[in-house]
């Protein structure tokens, strides 16, 4: 039930109109959705269920560029974003997402 119960509830959420399939249904809601049965909210349905289709593909595009940028090798960035997407739904949070972007960004300078 872990991994299918968000499966499900993104399928429902997003099915519902087309403005949330593409915007999504707004922050904090999939928290909200959880509290009716047992459910885990990995990082991809909080992302998808929240933020849409659009913002999802944002911030897996902001990810993938500032991580391109180092000199990490494809196969790591690959495991890593796998590993990130299937943990908890904190992993979202405006700092933590910030701490990668300078993360990559002074990895860059470190290497010069």
């Amino acid at each position: 039930m872990r991994f299918l119960n968000p499966r499900i509830t993104v399928a429902e959420g997003l099915s519902r109109s087309t403005f949330n399939c593409i915007f999504g249904i707004g922050p904090g809601t999939i928290s909200k959705v959880f509290r009716d049965f047992e459910g885990h909210d990995p990082v991809w349905a909080k992302l998808f269920f929240e933020y849409g289709i659009l913002g999802g593909l944002l911030l897996i595009m902001f990810l993938f560029f500032s991580a391109r940028t180092s000199s990490y090798k494809d196969h790591f960035l690959f495991l890593f974003f796998i590993q990130w997407s299937l943990l908890g739904g904190h992993l979202l949070n405006f700092d933590v997402i910030s701490f990668y972007f300078v993360y990559y960004k002074l990895a860059i300078l470190m290497e010069t």
